[in-house]
Order: C-alpha cells, then structure tokens, then sequence
C-alpha cells in the first residue's frame, strides 16, 4: 500500500504541477479538488509508514512515536521555510514543494526497502 501511495502521490503532485503551469490561474475550486485528491494518498501512506517505523520499536513505542512527531514537526518547519524563501504564494509553488516532496518519500522508500532486503538475507 505504502508503493501504491507514493506513486499516486507523485503522479497526483506532477499533474497538478503541470497543469498549474500552463494553466497559470487555476481557480479556487480545482486547487480544492487537487488538494483532496492528493491529501487522499498520503492517507494510504501515513499509517502504514508509521506501523512500519514503529513496528521493531515494541517496548519503546511512545519515545519513537514521539520521535517520529517531532521529525514530522522539523520537517514542516524546514518545507515552510524553503516557501518563505521563494517567496510566490502562488499554487503552483505548493504543488511544486509537494512534488520534490513526494520524490523524496519514493526516494526514502527505496531506500528501506533495500534495507529491509539486506536485513532478510
């Protein structure tokens, strides 16, 4: 699921992203649905990223849970920033940040995934 997820996440955050771009005004209603439709893929991904991170951590599942809160916390943090820094308040800067962003969770989770692999020989 978490695959799926993240595929649907950068196909959805790349359309937008595109169709922001030629478009240049896109209206409030279709940023609302772009923003629904992609917000329901990392619905597939988060809980079943977070039962993975937390899953070899049994006996100190509250201090990684809360670790896992404040990684989430310093990311939003550091994506707001890198916004500021652009300075356009425009959609297609958001789409754009969620893009990179969703290249890098099928980056991260390649990475895992040949951990995982490694770990299983």
């Amino acid at each position: 699921m978490m695959v799926i997820g993240s595929l649907l996440l950068f196909v959805l955050t790349a359309g937008f992203t595109a169709a922001t771009y030629w478009v240049h005004q896109l209206s409030f209603e279709w940023v609302v649905v772009a923003l629904f439709t992609i917000l329901l893929s990392v619905g597939l991904i988060y809980p079943n990223t977070v039962t993975s991170a937390l899953a070899p951590f049994k006996e100190l599942s509250g201090s990684a849970s809360a670790m896992n809160g404040s990684f989430m916390m310093g990311m939003s943090a550091f994506i707001t920033a890198v916004v500021g820094v652009l300075g356009k308040p425009t959609p297609l800067t958001m789409f754009s940040i969620m893009m990179a962003a969703s290249v890098l969770v099928i980056f991260f989770l390649t990475i895992a995934k040949k951990f995982d692999n490694n770990s299983n020989k």
